[in-house]
């Protein structure tokens, strides 16, 4: 009877010990998330070149709608992005590529053509990532953008907004603040 309560007592402690370290190890199934994917996107900008103003008044506040500042030149841009974008292990990634845009007529003069112009540049930025045990994923770029969306379970596609947030351009050739309202759609091609 004393070998059975010793046996029974260790087989106890074993399962509470193994138990409470699973309990502490805590899986989800975006660990060790990476891999190389192929980006499309495509939007729109409203460009203001003096900002804009948030339903409190607020500069460049946070909150829509938006209204440019009185006395700005106003104009909107069509962009599409075809881009590789590179996530690490580690949380964070890279984005290069090329984006193409529309400036509709009214836009700031940009390499020496004025008004309305069709054109191409890279785009290329460092960015952070979080995911979400639901498979949420939040992209901070270096600039500033901060796009939302979802992953699969099996990581082979992501579906990106970034839409209702200003972006300070004014050390760029368009010389503005922006609105962007972008969807992005990512496939996983290599790990």
């Amino acid at each position: 009877m004393k070998k059975l309560s010793v046996l029974t007592g260790a087989a106890l402690l074993t399962t509470l010990v193994i138990g409470s370290m699973a309990f502490a190890w805590h899986w989800t199934w975006w660990d060790g998330f990476h891999g190389t994917y192929e980006m499309v996107a495509s939007g729109i900008c409203n460009h203001s070149t003096d900002g804009w103003l948030d339903k409190n008044g607020a500069l460049n506040g946070p909150s829509p709608p938006w209204t440019p500042v009185a006395g700005s030149k106003i104009w909107a841009a069509n962009a599409t992005i075809q881009a590789t974008v590179n996530f690490k292990r580690n949380g964070k990634g890279s984005l290069k590529g090329i984006n193409y845009i529309s400036l509709l007529p009214g836009g700031q003069p940009v390499d020496g053509i004025k008004d309305f112009q069709v054109s191409q540049g890279p785009v290329e930025t460092d960015f952070t990532y979080e995911i979400t045990n639901d498979g949420e994923i939040t992209i901070t770029t270096t600039g500033g953008t901060i796009m939302n969306g979802m992953i699969t379970r099996d990581w082979n596609v992501i579906n990106l907004v970034n839409a209702n947030q200003i972006l300070n351009l004014t050390g760029t050739p368009y010389k503005s603040y922006a609105i962007q309202n972008l969807v992005r759609i990512l496939v996983r091609t290599s790990d």
